[in-house]
């Protein structure tokens, strides 16, 4: 499931594996065995179990315990933080796994943590939708 989600935007945005490997003919097929095998399932889980701690954290701690954190642009910050925390995660995750490959990886790095930090504000934004249901301030929040 991970990686027809990740492979095709990544592979849209950096080159294609095959001419990756063709180029790294050493370390290519190495490189995108563990995207395939180990990093695209590994961040994937990253992406839901984060998302729904900071959906948590906004519908059940802040808007609970304060009270006046349901507006749109908390909402929002709340969202971009999730995301700039996801793409950060995302980032150290695939250099960890990568860190002993010689060929050059940081673009393939960096795209993907970019594509985490979408789908993370795209999950934030359709999951807020169900926790909004199950929330007792839901009716004030905005999504």
């Amino acid at each position: 499931m991970w990686k027809s989600i990740y492979n095709a935007f990544l592979q849209m945005l950096t080159t294609t594996w095959a001419d990756f490997i063709r180029i790294h003919a050493g370390c290519g097929r190495k490189v995108r065995d563990t995207f395939i095998t180990e990093i695209y399932s590994t961040i994937g889980l990253e992406l839901v179990i984060i998302t729904i701690i900071f959906l948590f954290l906004y519908y059940y701690y802040l808007n609970m315990r304060f009270g006046k954190y349901y507006h749109k642009a908390t909402y929002f910050t709340i969202m971009i933080i999730n995301s700039v925390f996801i793409g950060i995660v995302t980032y150290f995750t695939a250099k960890g796994y990568l860190n002993k490959m010689i060929c050059p990886v940081s673009s393939h790095v960096i795209w993907i943590s970019i594509i985490n930090f979408l789908y993370a504000a795209i999950l934030y934004f359709i999951l807020s939708i169900i926790f909004k249901w199950f929330s007792p301030m839901g009716k004030r929040t905005p999504f």
